[in-house]
């Protein structure tokens, strides 16, 4: 004779019933967008940041072009204006693309 349970009225050695993944599929997805956005804000926040700092570089280079010393010394005029236009140029960049953009194209260009 079979050992009988006496709460479920199954017998003790039957296998437990099988347990649905959907809840642990479900909560997975869930982190995992999640996980996304939150990276994705960051990546925005940097992005922000990043393009903040290189205009204020480009300003800073833009008051030292203004000293005498500098003057003086027209290639160093010349390298601190091609600098500042390359700051200017790519914290525009940054500011006028989307940070999902700006993924896929590191992507696209890392596989290069």
């Amino acid at each position: 004779m079979t050992d009988v349970s006496p709460a479920t009225n199954v017998p003790a050695t039957s296998p437990p019933p099988a347990q649905s993944t959907f809840g642990t599929d479900a909560l997975i997805a869930i982190i995992g967008a999640t996980l996304q956005l939150f990276l994705r804000s960051q990546a925005t926040v940097r992005k922000d940041e990043l393009a903040w700092t290189l205009n204020s570089l480009a300003r800073a280079i833009r008051q030292v072009e203004g000293d005498p010393l500098v003057q003086a010394h027209p290639e160093w005029t010349r390298y601190a204006a091609h600098s500042v236009q390359q700051l200017e140029d790519a914290a525009s960049y940054l500011h006028n693309h989307d940070t999902a953009c700006l993924i896929t194209e590191t992507r696209w260009d890392a596989h290069i």
